[in-house]
């Protein structure tokens, strides 16, 4: 049979479906990488950046690769898309296997070249695969249609993009927080192997079906090796479009005490003791204190929900009415379950969006919101605090919890922060909780009127002498040493907080995967599952 028969014999349906399924596959394995790299790099502009670049940078270069293929093969076009298909889905099968072998190698410094290796390592090579299909099934398509290649090029990468574009919905709000990432992977894989045998099985040779054989058997061995986590120590484990999130019980190996942690993307959130439900970190009671000069039935808003401890701290505790707002519907829920959270009605919305269109003001607002190791840029733009403005009451009190660093580079993002409260019209007090700036937090006071500093209704037990949070403050003159140094105005045209923020970052998770990942290891609790 010449290669125009073997041509026309194959369904234009089925080449039109393997172009629907590349573009949904390519999607899929874009999401995917991301969440697979989150976990340990965190989820950065810069990780973003880095994932998106390789995935295009790879696909362009298969764009050249299928073209020249489909140029040059007089015979054997069919013969070569079965092959990239089948090796293709191999390629992605292997990820779930070696992936956390290939993350944790490259966890190194500087932060951009872990990532760039890492994202190079898991997804240059099938994202070329994927580039090379479209001409590949272009040139199919126009040599048994008859049409002109332009005709067929628009069809073949507008129904990719539909398919694109279904898997983005279908991968985000429905498979992977239902169902992890490997087993979503896994399908993918199965399916796209399918479909290549299914519609260009004339064209499998004996090499063909002998790495057929192989796809199958990783596939068998990818689910039924991959890591499962051990139910006494990781009571809570689910991945999703906001990240992976993870309850895990540990032993404090200094203290011998049984400590609960909530991790989003392998960073802490909430750490409780397990036998009195406090929180472990010693910025909830600064908090509690800064916020006591307001009287009891005060209207609060706390933004950010974590395990729930701030929450219960101060509705309980000094008695406020709390509007909470949590942008995750998972957080809430494991709140309840694993942190024994008691309080009222979530609000499940960006906290941005919820201060632009509440009519509520209220008499403190707190910022206790983390997207892993800082707040989403966007909420503390010059923009956006002027905007809240409205939203506080006359001698009320906005109050960000931010990392403790100050000085040098670390601290560029702190010192930002600070200044563009300035900008935006605040008085500015800082409240650095104890210990040094890695170990520590800063408590940002801010308020349209210069504080006035009541009487607090909670002190702390600090080194045997009651204080308040208010003994704490930075004087002026420590402010302007430390605050006037370099510094940049956050807005909403150039919102880097995260990039500003990068080095104190990844202070934090190596600081994290040296503390809580020798007690939550890969033989307990896979990077992904």
């Amino acid at each position: 049979m010449s290669e125009n028969q073997s041509v026309q014999s194959i369904s234009s349906k089925g080449l039109f479906c393997i172009a629907i399924l590349e573009g949904a596959f390519v999607m899929a394995l874009e999401l995917i990488g991301l969440r697979l790299l989150a976990p340990t790099f965190g989820e950065s502009l810069v990780l973003w950046t880095i994932v998106l670049t390789t995935v295009v940078s790879s696909l362009a270069a298969g764009y050249f690769l299928g073209g020249h293929w489909a140029s040059v093969l007089k015979e054997g076009v069919s013969k070569r898309l079965a092959l990239v298909m089948v090796l293709v889905t191999i390629f992605v099968v292997v990820i779930p296997l070696e992936g956390s072998v290939v993350l944790n190698s490259f966890f190194i410094k500087p932060y951009g070249l872990g990532v760039a290796l890492s994202a190079a390592t898991l997804l240059i090579f099938p994202n070329i695969l994927f580039g090379s299909i479209p001409p590949l099934v272009i040139e199919l398509l126009s040599r048994n249609l008859g049409l002109s290649a332009g005709n067929v090029s628009g069809r073949v990468y507008g129904l990719s993009t539909l398919g694109g574009i279904s898997a983005t919905f279908l991968f985000g709000f429905f498979l992977i927080p239902s169902f992890g990432l490997t087993i979503p992977l896994l399908v993918c894989s199965l399916l796209f192997g399918m479909a290549a045998f299914v519609v260009l099985k004339s064209r499998f040779d004996k090499t063909l079906y002998g790495i057929l054989g192989v796809f199958v058997v990783l596939s068998g061995l990818s689910i039924f090796t991959r890591g499962s986590y051990q139910e006494n120590v990781v009571k809570y484990h689910s991945e999703g479009l906001l990240g992976q999130v993870m309850v895990a019980d540990v032993k404090n190996q200094v203290s011998g005490n049984d400590e609960r942690v909530l991790f989003v993307n392998r960073i802490g959130q909430t750490w409780i003791d397990r036998n009195t439900n406090q929180s472990r970190w010693n910025y909830t009671n600064f908090l509690y204190s800064a916020a006591s000069i307001y009287p009891k039935g005060s209207k609060v808003l706390l933004l950010g929900l974590g395990g729930g401890t701030v929450s219960d701290g101060l509705s309980k505790k000094l008695g406020f009415d709390l509007d909470v707002v949590e942008l995750d519907e998972r957080i809430g829920q494991v709140a309840r379950d694993y942190f024994q959270y008691s309080g009222r009605k979530i609000e499940i919305d960006d906290a941005r969006h919820y201060l632009r269109t509440t009519r509520k003001k209220y008499d403190i607002v707190i910022f206790d919101v983390f997207r892993g190791e800082v707040a989403p840029s966007y909420l503390l733009t010059k923009e956006a605090l002027e905007q809240l403005k409205d939203k506080v009451k006359e001698g009320g009190m906005v109050l960000i919890n931010f990392n403790g660093f100050v000085t040098g580079e670390k601290g560029l993002a702190g010192r930002s922060v600070y200044n563009t409260l300035l900008r935006a019209g605040y008085f500015v007090n800082v409240v650095p909780t104890t210990g040094d700036e890695a170990s520590r937090n800063c408590l940002y006071l801010a308020s349209t009127s210069p504080l006035e500093i009541g009487k607090p209704r909670i002190y702390m037990g600090v080194d045997g002498v009651n204080k308040s949070s208010y003994d704490f403050l930075m004087s002026s003159e420590q402010i302007s040493s430390i605050y006037d140094q370099p510094h940049y105005i956050l807005t909403d045209n150039k919102p880097n907080l995260e990039l500003l923020n990068l080095g104190a970052a990844q202070h934090w998770r190596d600081d994290y995967r040296t503390f809580f990942q020798e007690q939550i290891g890969e033989d307990v609790a896979p990077l992904f599952n």
